[in-house]
């Protein structure tokens, strides 16, 4: 998965995209832990990438804090 994650960021910033919209990849039907998706996108986005998108913002289709809660504690901090 990490491997995809990186590929798709480094595909966006080869095309010029200064913004993105993500989600929790995985983490309904194929089970993903939603804490390896949040923790995975925000080593990549503040080492590797870092200063390489002006803005990105994760979408998490749940009501379910399982899933929601991950990405708060990882991002919540993450300048706007």
């Amino acid at each position: 998965m990490w491997k995809r994650m990186d590929m798709l960021l480094a595909l966006c910033r080869k095309h010029g995209h200064k913004t993105l919209i993500l989600g929790a990849w995985g983490c309904g039907v194929f089970q993903n832990d939603p804490a390896d998706i949040a923790r995975w996108f925000k080593e990549l986005l503040f080492g590797k990438y870092k200063d390489q998108f002006a803005r990105v913002v994760f979408s998490v289709y749940s009501r379910r804090e399982r899933f929601i809660l991950p990405f708060r504690e990882h991002f919540e901090e993450a300048p706007a």
